[in-house]
C-alpha cells in the first residue's frame, strides 16, 4: 500500500480548478474548469467530528469534512462539487476549501489530506 490511504473513500467528486478570463469590457472573471471529474474522496458533516454526536448548529450547517488521498494536488484556489456515492449526488455544491491539514499514519508518510469545505454562495 505504498501512497496510498488506509481509509476507505467511497465518495466520488469533481475537482474544479480556478483561472481567469478577461471579458470585452477589460475585467478578469475568474472562470472554473474540472480538473478531475469522478475522483475519489470521503466527505461527512462537519459536526461529525464532535465526540458527541449531534446535529450540527447554524455556523456549521454550511461546513463539510472532506477527505481526499495524498496525491490529490489541491489549493485553497480548487473547488469540489457534486459529491456522489453511487451515482446518486449527495452534497450539490460548490464548496471551496478553507483549511487542508495532511494527516501522517505511524511511519510519517501522509496518508490521506483532512480538508474543511465551505458552501459558496455566489
Amino acid at each position: 500500500m505504498a501512497r496510498s490511504s488506509y481509509m476507505r473513500l467511497r465518495h466520488r467528486c469533481e475537482i474544479l480548478t480556478k483561472s481567469h478570463q478577461t471579458n470585452d469590457t477589460g475585467q478578469r472573471m475568474p472562470t472554473w474548469s474540472v480538473l478531475y471529474s469522478n475522483y475519489k474522496c470521503f466527505a461527512t458533516p462537519s459536526s461529525m467530528r464532535a465526540s458527541i454526536r449531534v446535529s450540527p448548529t447554524i455556523e456549521q450547517g454550511d461546513y463539510l469534512t472532506f477527505y481526499l488521498p495524498p496525491e490529490a494536488n489541491v489549493s485553497f484556489s480548487t473547488r469540489i462539487q457534486n459529491i456522489r456515492y453511487r451515482n446518486n449526488v449527495i452534497y450539490d455544491g460548490p464548496y471551496e476549501i478553507q483549511d487542508i491539514k495532511p494527516m501522517t499514519g505511524f511511519s510519517g508518510a501522509v496518508q490521506h489530506q483532512e480538508i474543511l469545505l465551505k458552501r459558496v454562495v455566489e
